[in-house]
């Protein structure tokens, strides 16, 4: 059976009963005053929250001796302290009461209106809890993310595992020796939290950022006790009890938190208003800056004007008093207006000398625009020209390759013309030789017949001068082979 919850009509006005009359007596938002007529918690040093620094694990202790082992005087209050420990838990509905400095670590306690605390200090995984009764410096419970360990004056009677069983009397030797060292821990804190000097605010912050995991921790210790057969028996045979002795409590924590979840409220909106009202100050100083950078750009250019026309009034002023002093009351009354017309010529001068100057700095800037076109122009014009001419020399090249290749065709194909000709002229030189000297043999041959059978006179003399048939052929070959010479002289070189 679980506990009924209360209505929030009648917690909200048990809880105003009790913490108002506390309230008005600590305005600090802090947290409760404490009951042992210790001093209140001061502000914590400047540096940071100190409770995110981790406590070391029980490895990491001093090592000391191992628990002492003794039963439950009663078997079946084995679940005695896992209960008393889980209704003072939901203090941590409420803001811590303070903290102190214990060895860098800054544990954080709630101090319960019967005099009972719980300590909680950060560890890997979540947070190690210390519980205590009334005025006892010795636990009942140490709690970490792994086991709980139960006390029962200085001595260790329980072991519980992360389901919430309780481990078998033999079984708990194999932890007696991390359940001392958390119980000389839970000493040595208890010691220094009694510490005036070592007690520290708890920003409502560094609460609300760690609340969600103290809840989620809770809730995990609720399930344990939901699946615990005995753990649930003994909840039911005490619950009666308990709700008896911790509903003040309760209420009581409701109240604090929820006063330091509208103080956290109120704080945020008035962080925003004065986020707000230094942007609305930076932007009025910005605007009266820049109202007084041109106030004073204005004043400086009426001081030059001023100037400028005291000058030009002094000059004729200096004009007017040295016609004065020269000339009658006629010339004086002349010089007069003549002042006032150079005057009036001055100021039309002025005038005409900054539209002159306006004009001019309109031309150069006309100028330099025309020039900065001329120049992309003549840019553009000399890129097209290089770009053109590019092209042409490429077509040239390409005509030139093709010239050359046409010429080195024509020389090839008149060698070849040429090397056959000589060829031919060879030939025909050849036979020119052969028919020569067949015609030589035979004249050779002749002569010898003349000689021996021909008579002698005019007759054997015109057989010695041979036939005229074989001289005209040796005069061809002759001229042949003279102009096959003179054809190959004629031919083009490559």
């Amino acid at each position: 059976m679980h506990r009924p919850l209360l209505s929030r009509a009648s917690v909200l006005a048990l809880s105003l009963a009790l913490v108002l009359p506390l309230a008005a007596c600590d305005r600090s938002g802090s947290g409760t005053a404490s009951n042992d007529g210790i001093p209140s918690p001061v502000a914590p040093p400047p540096g940071g929250d100190l409770a995110s620094v981790a406590a070391p694990p029980a490895a990491a202790l001093p090592p000391v001796a191992p628990a002492r082992i003794a039963r439950a005087a009663n078997p079946a209050d084995s679940y005695a302290p896992m209960e008393w420990a889980y209704y003072m838990s939901e203090a941590e509905d409420g803001p811590p009461d303070y903290a102190f400095d214990y060895d860098g670590v800054r544990p954080w306690v709630w101090q319960a209106q019967d005099r009972s605390f719980l300590f909680a200090e950060p560890v890997a995984g979540g947070y190690r809890d210390y519980y205590y009764r009334p005025g006892s410096a010795y636990p009942y419970l140490v709690r970490d993310p792994n086991y709980a360990y139960g006390y029962q004056d200085g001595r260790l009677i329980a072991v519980y595992d992360r389901q919430g069983r309780q481990l078998a009397y033999d079984q708990m030797a194999q932890r007696a020796e991390e359940a001392g060292r958390y119980l000389a821990r839970a000493q040595a804190l208890y010691r220094a939290s009694r510490s005036a000097d070592r007690r520290q605010t708890v920003a409502p912050s560094a609460w609300s950022s760690r609340q969600a995991q103290l809840n989620t921790q809770r809730l995990a210790w609720a399930a344990q006790q939901s699946r615990q057969p005995d753990w649930r028996a003994y909840h039911d045979a005490h619950q009666a009890e308990q709700e008896d002795h911790w509903r003040e409590e309760t209420a009581r924590r409701q109240v604090l938190a929820q006063q330091t979840q509208q103080r956290q409220v109120a704080a945020q909106a008035q962080q925003a208003d004065e986020r707000v009202n230094d942007a609305n100050q930076r932007a009025q100083a910005d605007q009266a800056r820049r109202q007084a950078e041109a106030a004073r750009g204005a004043q400086a250019e009426q001081a030059r004007q001023q100037a400028e026309t005291r000058r030009l009034t002094d000059q004729a002023k200096a004009q007017v008093e040295q016609a004065q002093r020269q000339a009658t009351a006629v010339q004086a009354d002349q010089a007069q207006r003549q002042a006032e017309a150079a005057r009036s010529a001055l100021v039309e001068q002025a005038r005409q000398q900054a539209q002159t100057r306006r004009l001019e700095e309109q031309a150069r800037k006309a100028q330099a625009d025309q020039a900065r076109g001329q120049a992309e122009a003549a840019q553009r014009a000399q890129a097209d020209q290089a770009r053109q001419q590019t092209q042409a020399a490429e077509r040239a090249a390409a005509e030139t390759r093709r010239q050359t290749s046409e010429a080195q065709a024509q020389a090839a194909h008149a060698q070849a013309q040429a090397a056959r000709q000589q060829a031919e002229a060879a030939r025909a030189q050849a036979d020119a030789s052969r028919q020569a000297a067949r015609a030589q043999a035979d004249r050779k041959r002749q002569q010898a017949e003349a000689s021996t059978a021909a008579p002698a006179g005019p007759d054997r003399r015109q057989a010695q001068k041979g036939p005229p048939e074989q001289a005209h052929g040796a005069k061809k070959a002759s001229d042949d082979q003279k102009a096959a010479d003179q054809k190959k002289k004629d031919q083009p070189k490559p």
